[in-house]
């Protein structure tokens, strides 16, 4: 598709649905995440993640579960499952950074230098998982770094499917080549601009996840 098509169907999308940042839904969570305090304890962290992972249906309490599963651990059963991986990882660092790199704005640059800090991120997770593949890390965390910093992309799997409907090759659960395909959007959607808002990005991710919903949309029909 050529950019001047998507950009004016970025538009219609936006004049259709409004602004997908400025809905309700994402200003509680934004506001949630602005009323905590400077210096979080574990178990607000824990509080935290959980509250993404309800909220976006990031479903990585399931992930967890399953891992939990796998290493036959029976000694915590009443566990929420947040607790269970702070027992095998420190998630205080995880919070911590994504708060460091808090920006307003963020430009392509700081964009893909706050991808190496997610892909950081989600690898620390994955050991402590014990995960081969699977794109719940990746969407969990990036999420979650998107509401903390305002300066992060979101992985989503129907905005994957959607990005890929606009021509762009991203592979499959491969954050950064996501976040490169997604930047050179930023840049069509908003030829102007040097530097981007979390409102702009949310926008635009909002825009991808409703292509990649309608497109698995039209699968299931075409199965049924």
């Amino acid at each position: 598709m050529e950019d001047k098509e998507i950009k004016e169907q970025f538009e219609k999308h936006i004049e259709e649905f409004g602004s997908n940042y400025c809905d309700p839904f994402n200003q509680m969570l934004f506001a949630a995440f602005d009323s905590i305090p400077k210096k979080m304890c574990e178990k607000w962290i824990i509080k935290s993640m959980l509250l993404i992972d309800r909220a976006y249906s990031a479903n990585f309490s399931m992930s967890i579960g399953k891992a939990k599963k796998g290493t036959n651990d029976t000694n915590d059963k009443s566990k929420d499952p947040f607790d269970w991986l702070q027992g095998r990882v420190d998630l205080t660092p995880i919070y911590n950074v994504f708060k460091e790199n808090r920006k307003k704005c963020a430009s392509a640059k700081e964009l893909e230098e706050m991808t190496s800090v997610v892909e950081c991120q989600i690898e620390t997770l994955k050991k402590a998982l014990n995960f081969k593949k699977g794109h719940g890390p990746i969407s969990f965390v990036s999420k979650y770094a998107f509401f903390i910093s305002r300066s992060a992309v979101i992985y989503d799997n129907l905005a994957t499917k959607g990005i890929k409907s606009l021509g762009f090759n991203v592979g499959n659960e491969d954050y950064r080549r996501y976040v490169c395909a997604f930047i050179k959007l930023l840049k069509v959607v908003y030829p102007d601009k040097k530097k981007f808002t979390s409102k702009e990005i949310k926008d635009l991710d909002g825009y991808l996840y409703e292509l990649g919903r309608k497109l698995e949309q039209e699968r299931k029909l075409e199965k049924s």
